[in-house]
């Protein structure tokens, strides 16, 4: 007879969030984005998923296949929650949109992961998008990939492409809101 065992363990990190606020509205922001990453409609990790799970994956292989889907800024969309669909029956910002996107790039995610397994977490990476008051301007949040994947492991190379993969949020982040 065995016995079950768990361990526990906590890990505390320092985390940090960014916000870019721009006056483009949440319609432009968004319209940009998905421009750049494709549209839940012809979002591309059901099709990758297909690939893997077919009779002789290769690493060439997901590569095409992934590179399908990787719009301009190096990005594709894996998939999106429109948190105000829901919000408004909490009384919670009625008249704002609010989007949470989750996206990524599978390649870019493996110069990471071969360093550290654990930042899987924080791969692939997200942004919210917020609608301003009165429909003025918007705000791009997302979280720094580097302080979620590398805060708690000192590596040298999981650091290095850590930073790497912040700097491409930034440059889509850029992108879509300037």
């Amino acid at each position: 007879m065995s016995t079950l065992r768990t361990n526990r363990t906590e890990d505390t990190f320092t985390g940090r969030r960014v916000t870019i606020k721009t006056t483009r509205s949440f319609d432009d922001v968004t319209a940009r984005l998905y421009a750049s990453i494709g549209t839940l409609g012809d979002a591309g990790w059901p099709s990758i998923t297909s690939y893997l799970e077919g009779p002789s994956p290769t690493k060439e292989g997901f590569a095409a296949a992934s590179k399908r889907f990787i719009g301009p800024e190096m990005f594709m969309l894996f998939w999106e929650i429109d948190h105000s669909l829901w919000t408004p029956l909490y009384g919670i910002a009625p008249k704002r949109r609010i989007k949470r996107v989750i996206v990524g790039n599978p390649m870019s995610a493996a110069t990471v992961l071969v360093h550290e397994l654990k930042a899987g977490l924080a791969a692939p990476a997200e942004m919210l998008i917020l609608e301003g008051e009165d429909s003025v301007g918007t705000e791009v949040v997302f979280q720094l990939f580097s302080t979620l994947a590398a805060g708690v492991e000192r590596d040298e190379g999981l650091l290095q492409a850590s930073l790497n993969l912040d700097d491409k949020i930034q440059r889509l982040v850029d992108h879509i809101t300037t």
